[in-house]
């Protein structure tokens, strides 16, 4: 995505097909689908109280930090919202672009608020003293067999939620696909590299060719604008997760980061790293990106017209 940006903002004279879009997001939400484990999924009834507190979380951002977009920086309503959806980079923007909002906006003030959200968390719990215990990633990949039953399943998928006007129907569809699969047990593990790489390349190249035609004056005040988004989204889940974890008597890191809405890749690996509950973070994580891609597309699209 930065290599195409860079480019579009340089006047190269890039874009892409449409078909190429829809492959990249079709293999990308397969691909996220497929890494939802059954053990993720089991686990996710176990913490009604925090579970219920990341869902507060969840509301309070996407009515406040929209406002704040709306009042202060005039955005409209559709990129206002997509700039504050929490922790679901990849939906969010194959969303944007499916909505008509300014995915140009949307991705530097999302890109500022992920990148400062990955400093601070492990900057402020490393000055609280939390130590490391390193943990390598060992989950298997699926069988062929089962990756092209994926395929076929994730295209069908997209098929038919393009036929039911589904926002971002290869991206919902695919995934839809893969969390069933997997969660089903048919498929066990996660998609091989040579697989994934291309969906997510894909989407950045698709992403990238969005800055084109954008000046530095709007590059300069949308990456402010993602700075004051983080530190609201910050503020809310920080608030949350010490009220939780007063009520639950446990650690506020470990809370903080099931409520960051940061990725359930990047945050359970913070988790591992910093000796925290994985699948505690991951369940809280994954519950919140189901919850926002398999519903912001009902919710939202008809109240964004």
């Amino acid at each position: 995505m930065a290599a195409v940006a860079l480019a579009a903002l340089a006047g190269a004279p890039i874009g892409v097909p449409n078909i190429f879009r829809r492959g990249a997001f079709t293999v990308m939400g397969a691909t996220l689908g497929a890494g939802v484990s059954q053990s993720t999924l089991a686990s996710l009834p176990t913490w009604p109280l925090s579970l219920a507190g990341l869902a507060v979380c969840v509301v309070i951002l996407m009515l406040v930090g929209p406002w704040f977009l709306m009042r202060v920086y005039q955005l409209d309503r559709k990129t206002a919202v997509m700039s504050c959806v929490p922790g679901a980079f990849s939906f969010v923007l194959a969303f944007a672009e499916d909505i008509g909002a300014d995915v140009r906006r949307v991705a530097v003030l999302q890109t500022v608020r992920i990148g400062a959200l990955f400093l601070v968390i492990p900057a402020v719990l490393g000055l609280a003293g939390v130590g490391a215990t390193a943990t390598l990633n060992t989950t298997p990949h699926i069988t062929i067999i089962q990756l092209g039953g994926l395929a076929l399943l994730a295209v069908a998928a997209s098929l038919v939620a393009s036929h039911l006007r589904i926002a971002a129907p290869e991206f919902v569809g695919s995934m839809i696909a893969g969390i069933v699969l997997s969660g089903a047990g048919v498929i066990e593990g996660g998609v091989p590299e040579w697989f994934a790489w291309p969906g997510f390349i894909g989407t950045g190249i698709v992403i990238g060719t969005r800055f084109a035609g954008i000046d530095r004056a709007l590059l300069v005040e949308s990456a402010v604008a993602g700075l004051a988004v983080f530190a609201i989204s910050a503020g809310i889940t920080a608030a949350g997760a010490w009220l939780i974890a007063l009520l639950l008597g446990d650690a506020f890191g470990h809370i903080w980061l099931a409520f960051s809405p940061g990725g359930l890749d990047t945050m359970s690996v913070l988790a591992f790293s910093l000796g925290y509950d994985a699948a505690f973070v991951a369940g809280h994580q994954l519950l919140r990106f189901l919850g926002l891609s398999l519903t912001l597309p009902f919710l939202l699209r008809r109240a964004l017209e």
